[in-house]
């Protein structure tokens, strides 16, 4: 007499796919901060949305959620969202746990790219805060390196001799084939202030960014400073302390730094991610004098 086979296990809610995907589906390796982002933007769709069963769950359901948000106005956070939401599903479907993948429609419109903070604007934001903020306008502005990259720096990732840093936890480092760490080159000027700095310390810590405080900072407080700096000298409010990266991007596209270098210098994954600091810089003085450099090799060989 043959027994019936086991039942297959199948995931039937909203609560069920978001539970499973974060106990088995989350990638190992990613850092605190990334992790704890992704359980508090599914957290909030279980919330709401948890006992709705799959088979009637419809891509209106996170488009309408999302939409419905008012924290949510720029294009990057409503696509940053959609993303994680749809991950569970995505991860539950390929699996077999559920039939079928009701987000996979579901697309929204990136926001326009953040422009580059201006050198006057950079100046003015030097001269009128603490020495502290100073640091970290300094540090970014001269390495490029993302704000996540800074408040997770620690001294024992500087190799002062190599003039780089070096970060095994980092946002694209599951995106990346290889694995690799991301190394933030550190241009003379960024060593000096970090050597500065090291012996400036009264007290041993492992943080290399630390506020007025003492203890390091967070993105959310280097944002709160930077609004506040902002509003008080000014400046306009599509003026962002991550400007500080697209400007550095945008002076080694200016000054003609070959795409695969700047990648590099950047954190990129690929070139294609660098192709728009080209544009942005959109310097009309610039690109003519390559058209000029290029037209006078020509004649030259002709000649």
């Amino acid at each position: 007499m043959s027994s019936n086979p086991p039942r297959r296990r199948r995931l039937t809610t909203v609560r069920e796919v978001c539970e499973e995907y974060l106990q088995r589906g989350m990638r190992p390796g990613q850092s605190e901060k990334f992790t704890h982002e992704r359980r508090r933007v599914i957290g909030q769709f279980v919330a709401a949305k948890g006992d709705i069963t799959i088979d009637n769950l419809i891509a209106d359901d996170l488009e309408r959620w999302i939409e419905d948000n008012p924290a949510l106005q720029s294009g990057w956070t409503r696509l940053g969202w959609s993303t994680i939401i749809k991950r569970p599903f995505a991860w539950a479907y390929k699996k077999g746990l559920c039939d079928r993948h009701p987000f996979a429609g579901v697309a929204f419109e990136p926001g326009e790219r953040m422009k580059p903070m201006s050198e006057e604007h950079f100046r003015i934001l030097l001269r009128d805060t603490n020495p502290e903020f100073r640091r970290v306008l300094l540090f970014l502005w001269w390495t490029g390196a993302r704000i996540g990259e800074l408040v997770s720096l620690e001294w024992k990732f500087i190799d002062v001799e190599k003039g780089i840093a070096v970060l095994h936890k980092h946002k694209t480092a599951n995106s990346r084939k290889d694995r690799a760490a991301r190394i933030i080159y550190l241009p003379e000027k960024a060593l000096r202030l970090l050597t500065w700095m090291l012996q400036d310390q009264r007290t041993e810590q492992t943080h290399v960014f630390l506020s007025n405080h003492g203890v390091p900072w967070t993105g959310g407080a280097l944002a709160l400073r930077f609004n506040r700096l902002r509003v008080r000298n000014g400046i306009p409010f599509d003026c962002k302390l991550y400007g500080a990266r697209h400007a550095f991007g945008t002076r080694m596209a200016v000054a003609g730094v070959d795409l695969k270098t700047l990648s590099t210098l950047m954190g990129h994954t690929t070139t294609r991610m660098s192709e728009h600091y080209i544009h942005m810089a959109g310097e009309t003085e610039h690109l003519h004098g390559a058209l000029e450099k290029g037209l006078v090799h020509k004649k030259d060989k002709q000649q």
